[in-house]
């Protein structure tokens, strides 16, 4: 009975372990202000190195797609700026400026106060900023900036322009030293998360069974061929107890019918 439940244990731990991952990806990011948020290990991302002071100019400035694009954003991570010859974006977080000869035309994509935390799609940390213009229809744009760890970088951001054409949404690439998780705090973080280190452990736990178990039945028992396999009869089980399960599941544990009333 011990090694059956030894063994229960040991699948439950590689299924752990694979779906290790998806589960570290899915913690989220706790927004602690506007340019700075904590993840449950206690590992920050805080932006404010790369914020300007100066109201009237923002750390990332008339940023174009493309060189030579119509269209350019800026951007200041911690706190409003003022977009010169501008009466839209001012007192704004992230400004959107169309080139439309002989004017620009500028577009508010959303203040410091409405910045928010999140993990997107892709498993990435996004901040994103929003602003609803009122009128008839009402407009809403924002802007999602992914922050993605560079060493090599201390601040480029890359615009992505609107993904889905129309939608209002623009797409940011903040390539930063900033943002690798725990690095701009100081603090001396493992290179492993703490489901790899449990995977690593539990490998380790599982090599030592089976190298043991063999070398014991080997030299002991005089075990030759497959019965060197430290409880063999119990792997053998294993197939027809996964079946049986899966069954019992399938079926809310209902007799097959196939008896005989007595």
């Amino acid at each position: 009975m011990a090694n059956l439940v030894l063994e229960t244990l040991q699948v439950v731990v590689v299924l752990l372990c694979i779906f290790n991952d998806g589960m570290v990806t899915a913690d989220e990011c706790q927004q602690i202000d506007s340019c700075s948020c904590q993840f449950p290990d206690g590992t920050k991302i805080d932006l404010s190195p790369l914020s300007s002071s100066d109201v009237n100019t923002p750390r990332f400035y008339d940023v174009p797609v493309t060189p030579g694009s119509d269209d350019m954003f800026s951007w200041n991570p911690c706190a409003d700026f003022l977009q010169p010859t501008s009466s839209t974006c001012q007192g704004v977080a992230v400004c959107h400026i169309h080139l439309a000869p002989p004017i620009a035309v500028y577009f508010n994509l959303g203040t410091t106060d409405s910045a928010a935390f999140s993990t997107n799609d892709a498993g990435q940390v996004e901040l994103s900023y929003r602003h609803i213009e009122t009128g008839t229809p009402i407009t809403q744009r924002s802007a999602h900036i992914a922050l993605l760890c560079d060493q090599t970088q201390d601040g480029l951001l890359v615009p992505l322009f609107e993904i889905d054409p129309g939608s209002g949404q623009f797409h940011f690439e903040l390539h930063s030293k900033y943002t690798c998780y725990g690095d701009n705090v100081g603090d001396n973080v493992s290179p492993f998360s703490v489901g790899t280190i449990v995977c690593l452990v539990a490998l380790a736990l599982v090599l030592v069974y089976v190298i043991g178990g063999v070398g014991y039945n080997s030299l002991y028992k005089k075990s030759i061929g497959i019965e060197r396999i430290p409880n063999v009869t119990v792997w053998r089980k294993l197939p027809g107890l996964i079946k049986d399960g899966f069954k019992f599941v399938f079926t809310g544990g209902r007799a097959s019918g196939d008896y005989r009333n007595i």
